[in-house]
């Protein structure tokens, strides 16, 4: 398996926009990603505007399909409007 694990910060009262977003691409997108296995998205407490999220793929080639596919590329868009900053990335293989 390969996956990222990934740590952003939203605007002030992006919050619940972020979860929906996510909400929305695992059940709207990730069935038609093939690869696609599962998704985590923390809400940390010591701030309610910071979060750390993972996304796991059956292997390197399902994620970097996903990562160059044009449907990924405007639902980032949509995402990375919410956020104060580029998010933190962090690629690898699942032991």
């Amino acid at each position: 398996m390969y996956g990222t694990v990934f740590r952003f910060q939203v605007k002030p009262g992006s919050a619940d926009d972020v979860k929906d977003l996510f909400a929305e691409w695992e059940r709207d997108v990730k069935p038609a990603v093939p690869g696609a296995l599962h998704g985590f998205l923390y809400q940390l407490d010591k701030d309610p505007n910071s979060f750390i999220a993972c996304a796991v793929f059956q292997d390197q080639k399902s994620y970097m399909a996903n990562a160059d596919s044009p449907e990924q590329d405007k639902w980032y868009g949509r995402f990375r409007a919410l956020l104060t900053a580029d998010p933190e990335w962090n690629d690898g293989q699942i032991s």
